[in-house]
């Protein structure tokens, strides 16, 4: 054998790739896993499938380590499969924050302000379960347009099994839970039934969330003082079949939460009055307001007092103009979610009784009608229409629309519908085939010239 060969050998012996997968005692992926060579800084981290490659002589000690997990020491190998067990002790002592993680004992100047019974009963959201429930989205994303990737709904229902086993405490049980999450604060449950949500609050603008222009009128108002006299709340344009099936249902996920229909005169604001306008639904032909106004994120004093939610106005210091400040709890990941992500999967299975469970057990916690399907097509048509009820204005539709592959086809419907009713500002032709993603911002790519690809028909 020449110098060179044996060269070649010698080293083929001393580093070959390991390659392997990281698991939970589940069967869920471990995503960002350490697998290191012991004190060297070599090594790697797992990817979105828990998987990994590593080039490491063959019988070399590798140690598997992740947060709340116990570390476990293997030997290098081809196509490893290697379990991680939940470190019980290390997850009840830390606590995972927006840049980290700190131990609980280091927080305890930070909430000792908190109410002490609002702590107790506000369990902590546990890291892998928004993961879970985000990859579980973002797979169902992938089985869909444009991507249609064959092999991602396993996957989804990979995660979508975990979230739903072993979340089911983020299922709101009654009608008020439901909707004191949506109140701010913490003297009632805040997001204790969301998996993941983000606080809002502005610094001057107003709330953005809440579609308001400064204060609500007085009988809408944020705060109690009277200080403000208040201006106009902006009208959305609610779809007429999602308002016809909450309203002939009498949902109460909706009037008064959902929707404002119109609100008094009020100081130098004057009445706002909706007007009605008819569309063809099932058949049938329906009558409805068009012009209602987005109250799910307007922690409004009706709501409050329905609640018992005694947020304190003052703190946020309205005498001096800063009334928008108030805080927002805007849900990015819910339970009901995942359950109507599942509902699809079982529908597109054929599974129609198991898919009708799901998005009845949504609408038995409301108090409104059961719905039974004759046939699988028939239970995919219930549970897209209930997420669009359950979600709305949660900004989960239109991602809906994209996956499914109905975007474009039902945008040209819509405005085609206000150019039936005379709207002469109208047009269609900006509806182009790639604009389902927004565009690049301007401004981020001349910070970086050529470094972007603007996205198709931008």
């Amino acid at each position: 054998m020449s110098c060179a060969a044996l060269l070649l050998t010698v080293v083929a012996a001393i580093a070959q790739t390991t390659s392997g997968k990281v698991l939970d005692t589940h069967g869920v992926p471990v995503i960002g896993a350490a697998v290191m060579v012991p004190g060297t800084t070599t090594g790697v981290t797992t990817d979105i499938d828990g998987n990994f490659e590593l080039r490491v002589a063959p019988g070399t000690t590798l140690e598997v380590s992740c947060i709340g997990y116990v570390s476990k020491m293997v030997t290098a190998a081809a196509n490893m499969s290697i379990v991680l067990e939940e470190d019980a002790e290390m997850l009840e002592e830390t606590v995972v924050i927006g840049y980290g993680s700190v131990k609980k004992s280091d927080l305890t100047s930070a909430v000792a302000k908190m109410d002490s019974k609002g702590i107790e009963d506000r369990p902590m959201a546990r890291a892998e379960q928004a993961l879970q429930a985000l990859l579980a989205r973002v797979y169902m994303t992938l089985k869909g347009y444009p991507f249609n990737d064959s092999s991602a709904k396993a996957k989804a229902q990979n995660y979508l099994a975990t979230v739903l086993s072993n979340g089911s405490s983020y299922f709101a049980p009654t009608i008020q839970d439901w909707k004191d999450q949506w109140m701010p604060g913490w003297q009632n449950i805040s997001n204790k039934y969301q998996i993941f949500a983000i606080q809002h609050a502005d610094t001057g603008h107003g709330n953005q969330m809440t579609f308001v222009s400064g204060t609500m009128i007085k009988n809408l108002t944020i705060v109690h003082d009277g200080y403000h006299s208040g201006s106009e709340m902006n009208p959305v344009y609610p779809e007429g079949t999602l308002r016809y099936e909450y309203v002939s249902n009498d949902d109460p996920r909706v009037l008064g939460w959902n929707f404002l229909d119109g609100y008094d005169a009020y100081n130098d604001v004057p009445v706002y009055s909706n007007r009605k306008g008819t569309f063809n639904y099932d058949g049938k032909s329906i009558e409805s307001y068009v012009l209602s106004i987005n109250a799910k994120w307007c922690p409004t004093i009706q709501k409050r007092e329905e609640c018992g939610n005694t947020w304190d106005d003052s703190a946020l210091g309205v005498s001096t103009g800063s009334y928008n400040k108030w805080p927002l709890n805007f849900p990015i990941l819910r339970y009901e979610d995942m359950m109507l992500l599942q509902a699809e999967l079982y529908a597109e299975d054929g599974q129609t009784a198991q898919a009708m469970e799901l998005v009845n057990r949504i609408r038995k916690r409301a108090g409104i009608p059961e719905r039974t399907a004759a046939n699988a097509a028939e239970a995919m048509k219930y549970v897209k229409l209930e997420r669009q009820l359950e979600l709305y204005l949660e900004g989960v539709t239109w991602f809906d629309m994209v996956r499914y592959g109905t975007w474009m086809e039902t945008t040209l419907d819509k405005l085609s519908k206000y150019q039936a009713q005379g709207w002469t500002n109208i047009s269609t032709g900006n509806v182009k085939a790639g604009r389902y993603l927004l565009p690049i911002p301007m401004q981020e790519t001349n910070a970086a010239p050529g470094l972007y690809t603007q996205n198709p028909d931008w």
